[in-house]
């Protein structure tokens, strides 16, 4: 087995000297081959690193379309999932100002008091507080000898209507508070949300 071994290296050896020998003899011969060789397995290699990065690329341009369309289907789910719940506040808000605007109408006079928007409710009311706390309420009488019951129930109705509308007002204001706190809270919940830059605290919870 040894013999064998060492017949084989011996044998190795004396070809690789005839070859280097060859080389020696014949380079302007070998010297070409061996450059276009090298250059030949150079490019191969440049090659292999081209098909190599471009299937890298391949798949990234994939995951990352794969990954937008998961975004997008995820915000379109989001969107409809918000606009669901907005509708739904929406419509109970105005549910609750159709009613305020009866209100309204049954406080003032069916055909003087017929509304026509909710922004004409709005301004009529706001008019109406601006114009009563203006004039503010008529006062009581002040003499001792007077009876107390004369003029008191105009004022006491003149009050009373001021009130009411005061009430329809404030009613107004915090139904759209609501409904805005109630949209503003699902979009946060939906799409998440930052804290106030000014004192860091978020919105008052609904009235």
């Amino acid at each position: 087995m040894m013999l064998l071994l060492k017949l084989l290296v011996s044998r190795f050896i004396s070809t690789a000297l005839e070859f280097l020998a060859f080389c020696v003899r014949h380079w302007r011969i070998v010297l070409p081959v061996l450059m276009v060789g090298l250059t030949y397995w150079y490019v191969l290699s440049l090659q292999a690193d081209r098909d190599d990065w471009q299937q890298k690329y391949t798949t990234l341009v994939a995951e990352q379309a794969k990954a937008a369309e998961k975004r997008e289907q995820e915000n379109l789910l989001k969107d409809q999932k918000a606009q669901l719940y907005i509708n739904a506040v929406m419509a109970n808000h105005q549910a609750v100002i159709n009613q305020l605007r009866k209100e309204y109408e049954k406080l003032n006079g069916q055909k003087d008091a017929a509304v026509k928007s909710n922004a004409d409710l709005r301004e009529r009311l706001r008019l109406e507080v601006a114009n009563r706390f203006d004039t503010r309420l008529p006062g009581f009488p002040g003499t001792a000898g007077k009876p107390a019951e004369s003029g008191g129930d105009s004022h006491a109705t003149v009050a009373r209507s001021t009130y009411d509308t005061l009430d329809l007002a404030c009613s107004i204001t915090t139904a759209d508070y609501n409904a805005l706190w109630q949209s503003w809270n699902e979009a946060c919940q939906v799409y998440g949300c930052k804290q106030f830059e000014n004192n860091g605290e978020q919105p008052g919870a609904p009235m």
